[in-house]
């Protein structure tokens, strides 16, 4: 099986990339009845930008921009606008607007600019302004037994 994020083979029957991580089944969970806890977003760099902490995500969502994004680069990034796409959590699912940026959002090399919300699903590849590549994650709790 094929790693959507890396593009490792790995053998079949696997739930998680050998390579990078990655969950294989992108619906891992979400037949289970658990929800996304711990969001964040993963830099090339192998920094993180937390989103959410445990028990924090009834209610979530985040506009993200420049400076968040500044401050965990440590790059000028003057293509990404101030308020540039959002995260928002909806139910049991995450879906991700772009915010009307100048330079655009992508979402697996699908442009998502003037396209309203997109699901979100662990794994997948977040492009702003054709320049800066995130990878969208989370950790995952069963709604049933509190994650234990």
């Amino acid at each position: 099986m094929k790693c959507e994020w890396c593009k490792a083979d790995n053998p079949e029957g696997e739930t998680f990339c050998q390579n990078c991580g990655s969950p294989l089944n992108r619906m891992a969970g979400e037949e289970r009845g658990e929800f996304p806890t711990n969001i964040r977003l993963a830099l090339s760099n192998n920094r993180e930008i937390l989103l959410s902490k445990e028990g924090k995500e009834s209610e979530f969502e985040r506009v993200l921009g420049r400076s968040d994004l500044k401050e965990a680069t440590g790059e000028n990034l003057n293509y990404i606008s101030r308020e540039h796409f959002r995260i928002i959590k909806d139910g049991k699912k995450l879906y991700i607007a772009d915010n009307g940026s100048r330079n655009g959002t992508k979402l697996n090399e699908e442009e998502i600019r003037g396209n309203g919300k997109k699901e979100l699903k662990k794994g997948d590849e977040i492009l702003l302004a054709d320049v800066l590549k995130l990878r969208f994650e989370y950790d995952m709790k069963d709604i049933k037994s509190g994650g234990d």
